[in-house]
């Protein structure tokens, strides 16, 4: 499983899960936390995050991760 952020002006280097599967716990700790929360603060107020309906984007952990940074997500409908 790899990730990878793309942005207006950039891309972020790709990033190799390893060892196992993706879960909301896994997605917040080694994707939001380092790459996306950083960027959103970089980007300010207008940073809206598009991600796809993976069931690891959609925990629980991570949406209230993502509430208590003030990251709004762009409407991504199944």
């Amino acid at each position: 499983m790899v990730w990878a952020g793309i942005s207006y002006n950039g891309r972020t280097n790709l990033y190799v899960f390893k060892n196992g599967t993706v879960n909301g716990q896994r997605y917040r700790d080694e994707i939001l936390a380092p790459y996306v929360v950083p960027y959103a603060s970089a980007v300010g107020q207008e940073f809206i995050l598009m991600d796809d309906n993976a069931t690891a984007h959609r925990a629980r952990i991570v949406n209230a991760y993502l509430e208590d940074q003030g990251i709004h997500r762009m409407y991504w409908p199944a």
